[in-house]
């Protein structure tokens, strides 16, 4: 049995099969058997708010924000962590800079969407509350936002020393870019 026989026979798989193999062929970059598998798949269509993909994409984006905070808070603690049991005592001058990095670039992901939010009228402390209601890992981030705001370095000293680095403003353009582009893309004239 050849691939194209096979591929004749996706349309008698249920969505979970096909689903199955649609995500295996996507892992693998194969295009091609991406477009067989939606071209033998049942066709369905439905109407939408003309915004339904920009709240989708404002919801994802929510969702890899706090990721991203998680991720920076963790390092931040793993590095406070090894400063207060003193585990690396031959530097821990590198420890203490390496933590206000992390607690800054924190500090960065943090505000930088709220910023975006505001901008497109969404509000990321709502719903970082709300968040923090379902997920234990937000609402740890809360309990630990203030001791990052405390001890990170400012942005004037992150550029001092990393004169291409990352900034709220610059993080935000790139999220509101991001949204313009998406807000563009599903514009109904």
């Amino acid at each position: 049995m050849n691939t194209k026989t096979l591929r004749n026979d996706y349309r008698l798989l249920s969505m979970r099969e096909r689903y199955s193999l649609l995500e295996a062929a996507s892992l693998r970059d194969d295009q091609s058997e991406i477009a067989a598998i939606k071209a033998a798949s049942p066709k369905v269509s439905f109407q939408g708010m003309d915004l339904s993909k920009l709240a989708e994409t404002v919801q994802i984006l929510h969702k890899h924000n706090l990721l991203e905070r998680i991720g920076l808070a963790d390092i931040a603690m793993d590095l406070f962590t090894a400063i207060c049991y003193e585990l690396f005592p031959e530097k821990p001058q590198n420890l203490f800079e390496s933590f206000r990095v992390a607690a800054y670039l924190y500090v960065v992901e943090t505000d930088s969407w709220i910023k975006a939010c505001d901008e497109f009228g969404a509000d990321a402390k709502k719903y970082r509350r709300w968040q923090a209601k379902i997920y234990y890992a937000a609402e740890r981030l809360e309990t630990h936002d203030e001791l990052f705001r405390d001890c990170a370095f400012s942005e004037r000293e992150i550029l001092a020393r990393f004169p291409n680095g990352r900034t709220v403003e610059s993080v935000a353009q790139s999220y509101l870019k991001y949204l313009r582009q998406i807000e563009a893309e599903n514009k109904v004239v």
